[in-house]
């Protein structure tokens, strides 16, 4: 009641202008204007109480947020405000009268946000996080620390990280080149093998449109399809059988349609599995760079500054995969149009083959009969028949029949898509790291001397060496013995990374893709699964 300013003075006016409404009411003798002008009220009070609630939360968010920030790399700190009285108030019971409702909603008391970040906490990983800091962070301080205070010369210097990185990258992104387009011509042959396996339906179905559409057709029209590459608009021609608009490329693409579709379900089935294996693949090279630059013989000011630098390549090489993996499923649905003719351009695929078919058919000719001079010219075998036997020829020959030809053509340019696809965004990672070992090798060479205070120091500080080791050894005793949680994530964390377990190549993170969405169907499936209903007992009343 004592708020004020803004929201709270309307809420008084209209508070006031609400008692004088039913002291009005109430002399009229009008009870159902006094009950509802009432419920307006308790209405304005509980707004009042949330708004005070809502102000309140967000001067201890502000407060609190001042306090807080810079104690963590998340960014700002989150502050859950809980109202359990209000809650417990919508919870006692299953219906609520108008005159105890509380003022806050179910979501506004906080209760819910508190349940949902409860239920969340991911404790394996809590486990894993403090195992990972027990069993590699703490360690890699200490041997920083040994780094500090061993008096060994250390020559090697930022040339020397980035000719091993090199070295380690060239490495790297050449056997995963070559494992990508290994994996691309496997999933071409799997998913095209969806289409060969119909070849047979196919090729009776094209015998018949050719047979039974195309060569029917007269003379004129027959050479007007010709001239026209298979197309005639419709009210172009008045030749019997070109009344409607005539494609014979679309009637083609039509049959193979159906087995271009399963084509592409399979295909993306499977490039959505490498999508998902390829980041913590790639990952790995940033491990073991990591792990390289730790090993350098640098100073540990050079090491520090080498890594500072990489560091964000980790987020851009995953980024330039994404970016290709984009691309090549853009690719995939431009092949399944330009073979379907889905999109309706005149280059489609099926256009490819037929083109130069009906351009030699349409200029072919039959060998001409000896006639003496001044004679009209004779063939031997009448033009428009051997027209017709030219065509029949170029698409239903059995050595190389029109549906073979187009399968394989439709292979071709998806492997020489895809691996145009690989080359051009490894060619860019690549280039960014060549860039990162170029500002390596320009960047001047740390060349300090340690000043008597600093020796001091130095000095200091190996005494506690082994106290700190002690307790490091200390710390791997509070662990459990002989539990193991199963990794709940693909990407390896810079501290737990093995670089003995370091041959685990694309086809073990493709593996594990495949392990996890076969995981989430089944569990999808449990829990859409449900018991049978009992079967009701009907009994049957007959007059008695």
């Amino acid at each position: 009641m004592q708020s004020a300013g803004g929201v709270y003075d309307t809420i008084k006016l209209l508070v006031n202008k609400a008692d004088e409404d039913a002291a009005t009411a109430d002399e009229d003798g009008d009870d159902a204007k006094v009950g509802q002008i009432s419920r307006y009220k308790q209405y304005l009070e509980r707004y009042r109480k949330s708004q005070v609630i809502r102000d309140r939360t967000e001067s201890i968010d502000k407060v609190f947020g001042a306090t807080l920030s810079g104690l963590t790399s998340e960014g700002s700190i989150e502050i859950i405000h809980t109202s359990t009285a209000d809650y417990m108030i919508w919870i006692k019971s299953e219906k609520i009268a108008f005159n105890n409702q509380p003022a806050l909603s179910p979501e506004e008391t906080g209760v819910p946000a508190i349940r949902r970040l409860l239920f969340n906490l991911p404790s394996s990983q809590n486990f894993k996080d403090y195992t990972n800091h027990i069993e590699n962070t703490v360690p890699a301080f200490v041997e920083k620390l040994n780094r500090v205070v061993t008096q060994s010369d250390r020559d090697a210097g930022f040339a020397t990280i980035a000719d091993d990185f090199d070295d380690l990258r060239s490495r790297f992104l050449g056997d995963m080149v070559k494992q990508l387009k290994w994996c691309f011509n496997n999933y071409s042959i799997i998913s095209v093998n969806k289409i060969k396996k119909d070849t047979k339906a196919y090729k009776i179905a094209v015998k018949s449109k050719v047979q039974n559409s195309w060569l029917v057709l007269k003379c004129g029209a027959f050479t007007r399809v010709l001239k026209s590459r298979g197309t005639v608009p419709q009210g172009t021609s008045k030749a019997k059988g070109l009344e409607k608009t005539v494609n014979w490329n679309a009637e083609l693409a039509a049959i193979f349609t159906p087995g271009l579709n399963n084509w592409y379900a399979t295909h993306t089935e499977q490039v959505r599995l490498l999508r998902a294996a390829l980041p913590p693949s790639l990952d790995r090279l940033y491990l073991e760079a990591i792990s390289m630059m730790n090993k350098s013989q640098a100073n540990l000011i050079t090491v520090e500054k080498a890594k500072l630098k990489f560091d964000p390549l980790r987020i851009r090489m995953k980024s330039k995969l994404m970016a290709m993996m984009d691309e090549m499923a853009t690719e995939e649905k431009r092949l399944l149009n330009r073979a379907t003719l889905k999109d309706e351009r005149e280059n489609n695929m099926v256009a490819a083959l037929t083109d130069s078919i009906f351009d030699d058919v349409c200029a072919c000719a039959p060998a001409l009969k000896a006639t003496l001079p001044g004679k009209s010219k004779r063939y031997v075998t009448p033009i428009f028949k051997f027209k017709k036997d030219c065509l029949e020829k170029h698409f239903l020959h059995e050595e190389a029949h029109f549906v073979d030809r187009f399968i394989k053509l439709f292979q071709e340019q998806l492997e020489e898509k895809m691996e145009k696809l690989i080359d051009k965004h490894f060619g860019k990672l690549t280039a960014m790291f060549e860039e990162y070992t170029k500002l390596l090798r320009e960047h001047t060479p740390i060349d300090f001397t340690v000043d008597p205070r600093g020796l001091a120091i130095r000095t200091e500080l190996e005494k506690h060496i082994a106290y700190i080791e002690g307790k490091s050894e200390a710390l791997k005793d509070i662990l459990p013995i002989d539990l193991t949680q199963e990794d709940e994530s693909m990407l390896a964390s810079e501290d737990s990374f093995d670089e003995s377990n370091s041959v685990q190549d694309l086809a073990y993170f493709i593996e594990m893709a495949s392990k996890r969405k076969r995981g989430k169907r089944e569990a999808s499936t449990s829990k859409t699964r449900r018991e049978p209903e009992p079967k009701v007992k009907r009994i049957k009343y007959e007059p008695a």
